[in-house]
């Protein structure tokens, strides 16, 4: 299974609570951190995807619903989480990832 079908539940779960990304919120709601810490500790390739899909193919999408990158990425600071902005998460080509996206030319995760 790929990294989006096998996110798409924890995608769905952090996006449906995301006032903050969206500009409308100046704190996340505890729900929305929630969400977001739950991903952390059960998938957290899936929270990485997640804020990477903000800088590949999935930016236009994120973008119609109405999200701002950089509210996105401040997401995990904003709820206190430790290890996991944007720059811990691990790239495929070093991490040696069994996701299988490492060969499909062109999606990360």
């Amino acid at each position: 299974m790929d990294v989006r079908n096998q996110c798409a539940k924890d995608f769905q779960s952090v996006m449906s609570r995301q006032n903050f990304a969206q500009g409308k919120a100046e704190t996340p709601s505890k729900e929305c951190c929630s969400s977001v810490s739950s991903v952390k500790e059960n998938e957290p390739k899936c929270l990485y995807y997640i804020l990477q899909q903000s800088q590949t193919s999935g930016s236009q999408s994120l973008k119609s619903m109405g999200v701002m990158q950089d509210k996105l990425f401040q997401l995990p600071s904003a709820c206190k989480l430790k290890n996991a902005s944007v720059s811990d998460c691990p790239m495929p080509s070093s991490s040696g990832s069994q996701s299988g996206d490492d060969n499909s030319g062109g999606a990360k995760l």
